[in-house]
């Protein structure tokens, strides 16, 4: 995921809010956490590996 996102930026580094809104429309609304596409890409890039540790934890507890 975090890959995914470091490659979306590169890939749309001046147009990120317009490609976001594009690709994802009104699936994904960072404006409902009043926030921009880009502040909204950094924080999943950096919750994403809290979210997989909990993820693994949880899985190795079943």
């Amino acid at each position: 995921m975090i890959a995914d996102i470091v490659e979306f930026e590169e890939t749309y580094p001046e147009s990120i809010d317009e490609e976001f809104s594009a690709r994802w429309g009104n699936d994904v609304l960072p404006e409902l956490w009043e926030q921009r596409q880009r502040i909204f890409l950094e924080q999943i890039r950096l919750l994403a590996p809290q979210v997989t540790s909990w993820s693994t934890k949880q899985t190795s507890l079943e």
